[in-house]
């Protein structure tokens, strides 16, 4: 009986930390947009210079930033 009882509370807990994953996973197609593959193939035809490196950094740098506070703003909302 206690063995039974082990292995229906072990399989309880593993389904509530795959519920818990579950949860975290994007499901409202808002995540971040990864590049296809065309951007792909058009990026390796040009190298950046150190500036164009260090201006797409920033830029990208911001747009974290901007995200980063729209999705507290939106947890806040909650």
């Amino acid at each position: 009986m206690a063995a039974v009882l082990r292995k229906m509370l072990g399989l309880s807990i593993a389904l509530m930390v795959a519920a818990g994953i579950a949860g975290c996973a994007d499901t409202t197609g808002e995540g971040a947009p990864y590049p296809n593959l065309a951007t792909i193939k058009r990026l390796k035809d040009k190298v950046l210079s150190k500036e164009e490196q260090d201006a797409a950094i920033q830029d990208l740098s911001l747009e974290q930033e901007n995200h980063r506070g729209k999705a507290i703003e939106a947890i806040e909302k909650r």
